[in-house]
């Protein structure tokens, strides 16, 4: 597993894990690669991002109770 970058170096800045096999298209200008979390939280630093873990559900339907109709 790795991580990626995707950023403008200006005010968009995107990032999340890679698994193998994965692959990532972006818009952006600049797409940067990370063997490791800490190596992406420095360079986000760099940037004065500030890094933000994504918790994303293993599950949509525990988001979804009831009737959505």
């Amino acid at each position: 597993m790795g991580y990626f970058l995707a950023h403008n170096s200006v005010d968009v800045f995107h990032h999340g894990e890679l698994h193998e096999g994965q692959v990532v298209s972006t818009g952006q200008p600049n797409l940067e690669y990370f063997e490791n979390l800490e190596d992406l939280k420095v360079r986000l630093s760099f940037f004065g991002v500030t890094f933000y873990e994504n918790n994303y559900p293993n599950d949509l339907g525990n988001i979804l109770e009831g009737d959505v109709s």
